[in-house]
């Protein structure tokens, strides 16, 4: 479907690509050489599915609440709107969700952005708990699921990364 670079600078975790209208569902990490260097690539992956899990069990009002929203995200052209998570209508089970605050619009679709912010500074916390950080050495290759894990990196120099991204 695409794919793109992610060289020094620091990429805030989040779902990869969330201006498209269908999120692409498999990212896959490669680490390139850089030079004479094999140090590893610094990546952060949160599992998002439980953190939103945990999130329901401490914050059950704010989990509630963004059921119900919808976020904007563009980039260029591109425009879509998603829900942060869907549920399984028959058992209730998180099936995918959708975050990423640096293309998050500045459109609010919601009736209570303080209750909005409220509730993602708590997602934003419980996240915090589910963030892993993971080294990736050039020549490794990460295959991440895009519904279900958010993906970041701190800054770094001389890091490069070439991410596929599959629907």
């Amino acid at each position: 479907m695409g794919q793109c670079e992610w060289s020094s600078a620091a990429q805030e975790p989040g779902t990869l690509w969330p201006h498209l209208q269908t999120v692409p569902s498999l990212v896959i990490i490669d680490a390139l050489e850089t030079g004479s260097t094999m140090e590893a690539a610094q990546l952060t992956l949160i599992h998002f599915k439980m953190a939103l899990e945990a999130m329901a069990r401490s914050h059950p009002e704010e989990f509630e609440f963004l059921k119900q929203c919808e976020l904007e995200y563009s980039e260029g052209p591109f425009r879509a709107l998603h829900p942060i998570y869907t549920l399984d209508p028959q058992n209730g089970q998180i099936l995918s969700a959708t975050f990423n605050n640096i293309t998050r619009s500045n459109s609010i679709t919601t009736k209570s952005l303080e209750k909005l912010y409220l509730s993602l500074q708590k997602l934003g916390r419980v996240c915090g708990e589910y963030s892993v950080p993971i080294q990736l050495y050039p020549g490794r290759r990460l295959i991440v699921d895009n519904t279900k894990v958010l993906i970041g990196a701190p800054a770094q120099q001389q890091r490069k990364l070439l991410l596929k991204l599959l629907s």
